[in-house]
């Protein structure tokens, strides 16, 4: 059958059916509900009667997306990326070690030879080797460099001081120092406190 469009269907006796659309995808419906789109490009989409979804990309990748929510992702170097629904990512690459990244920023790694390590979000590092010899690293305590208060910069908040610099005047060969009066801002009250001369 070719509609006016263009799309050519054609029905085998089995029941499957196959669709060619003018744009070069290709559909083919199968008696058990499974439906398999290939695009131009060469992306498959395969959509199978539990709810299951699978996407072939041309570079090899296969994401295939559960009804539960986990989405895995197999790439060509042969590693598996596993994310589950309640946020957990696992990584297995092709030598054997496995990754897992825990949604409170937990990082497991089990390695080859039963090595696991793991790093807390604290930094905290906790190794156990095969012979069952556990080292623990403790997270590093850096200490916070002292911050000098500016001068004119009350520690209170909302309150703040205004720095002016000191004047020199003479007068009949006196020399005056005059003081700048400073100017305190507390819960919205300017106060103006006046120094004494010199």
């Amino acid at each position: 059958t070719i509609k006016p469009n263009g799309t050519r269907i054609t029905r085998k006796r089995n029941g499957t059916i196959f669709i060619k659309r003018p744009n070069g995808t290709r559909i083919t419906k199968r008696p058990d509900g499974t439906r398999i789109t290939r695009k131009r490009n060469g992306t498959v989409f395969i959509k199978r009667p539990n709810g299951t979804r699978i996407t072939k990309r041309p570079n090899g990748t296969r994401i295939t997306r559960r009804p539960n929510g986990t989405r895995i992702t197999r790439r060509p170097n042969g590693t598996v990326i596993t994310r589950r629904p309640n946020g957990t990512i696992i990584t297995r690459k092709p030598n054997g070690t496995v990754i897992t990244r825990r949604p409170n920023g937990t990082i497991i790694t089990r390695k080859p030879d039963g090595t696991v390590i793991t790093r807390r979000p604290n930094g905290t590092i906790i190794t156990k080797k095969p012979n069952g010899k556990i080292i623990k690293i403790p997270a590093r305590v850096i200490s916070k460099p002292s911050i000098k208060k500016p001068v004119g910069v009350t520690s209170k908040p909302g309150s703040r001081i205004r720095k002016k610099r000191v004047r020199v005047i003479k007068r009949g060969g006196r020399r005056i120092i005059k003081k700048p009066s400073r100017v305190i801002k507390r819960g919205g009250i300017r106060l103006i406190k006046k120094p004494s001369r010199v």
